[in-house]
């Protein structure tokens, strides 16, 4: 059994028993350690493995030439096209239209998406083989898109209720604002790849396009689901691209970014929205999960983003 095979099993089996902890009441200090072990596994093999990429980009700080003319793009990815999303992840891609007066909101789909970027063939050839996920894939893609436009990626199920300034995005953009006491994501909630963006040729997108690049050029299978969480740890550490500084510098935060999820099924209530969107204009969404239109005359949350389309 390869390096990569043993602790891609072994970290499943983590992962399960980190759930477990989280849901069973552990001790919040239990659960810290437990997964600061767990996510040093993962570190520890990256850091052995890719080296010499690590060590190309740690000498670099905030160095990436400005573009006076460069375009304000917000980049989202439904491989099959708008026209066969489901209608949550339609609802959120509108609503992102709806709001973002100065954005170009450009959608990659898998009739455009050579268009827009130049992924290394390798991947393209392991998700052909499904060796690569749509979802990792969307992954690898969003830091290539940065890397080459700039811009915002945004997730196709993320819900925006209000209006997109322009000013978020310049130099970098991320959100943060949620808590994970029980360290469950090496982030712990300081970013979010599923809401990131900043100017064209910034070091960090280069780092994280490179490392993915590297990666499959090495393996056959993914270490972990959230890898990009994992090397954008390593680039906070080392302060890639000036990272670090970038995160503790940032008040973009979003408390109830997760909340409009909790209450998607629940009848709708306008008071609660009101306080929902009050602080917080980015809410990250699943159309995986059960989310029931209602049977009777009374409307739910999720009616209620399905009937805005």
């Amino acid at each position: 059994m390869s390096e990569i095979n043993y602790l891609v099993r072994r970290n499943r089996i983590m992962l399960l028993v980190a759930k477990v902890l989280r849901r069973s009441h552990t001790p919040q200090k239990i659960n810290e350690v437990f997964n600061t072990y767990r996510h040093s596994k993962i570190t520890l093999y990256i850091e052995n493995n890719f080296s010499d990429t690590i060590k190309k980009y740690d000498v670099l700080g905030k160095t990436h030439s400005k573009d006076e003319k460069e375009e304000s793009i917000i980049w989202i990815f439904w491989w099959q096209g708008l026209e066969n999303a489901p209608p949550l992840v339609r609802a959120c891609i509108q609503s992102v239209i709806r709001n973002a007066k100065d954005y170009k909101v450009i959608i990659i789909s898998q009739k455009t998406v050579h268009k827009y970027s130049d992924i290394s063939e390798i991947i393209y050839a392991k998700l052909i083989e499904k060796k690569i996920s749509l979802t990792h894939f969307s992954d690898i893609l969003r830091f290539n898109l940065l890397k080459n436009h700039g811009g915002i990626w945004m997730d196709a199920t993320i819900y925006t209720h209000h209006e997109i300034e322009k000013k978020v995005h310049i130099d970098f953009f991320t959100v943060s604002g949620f808590n994970d006491r029980e360290f469950f994501n090496i982030s712990r909630g300081k970013w979010t790849g599923f809401l990131i963006g900043g100017e064209k040729n910034q070091v960090l997108f280069s780092f994280m396009d490179e490392m993915f690049k590297k990666y499959w050029e090495k393996e056959n299978e993914l270490v972990d689901y959230f890898l990009i969480d994992y090397l954008l740890d390593i680039a906070y550490k080392k302060n890639i691209g000036s990272f670090r500084t970038y995160i503790k510098n940032n008040d973009n935060t979003q408390p109830n970014m997760f909340e409009l999820q909790n209450r998607i099924s629940d009848s709708w209530d306008e008071k609660e929205f009101i306080r929902l969107t009050e602080k917080t204009n980015f809410f990250k969404l699943s159309y995986k999960k059960k989310n029931r239109m209602s049977k009777d005359s009374s409307n739910t949350f999720y009616d209620y983003l399905i009937k805005r389309v």
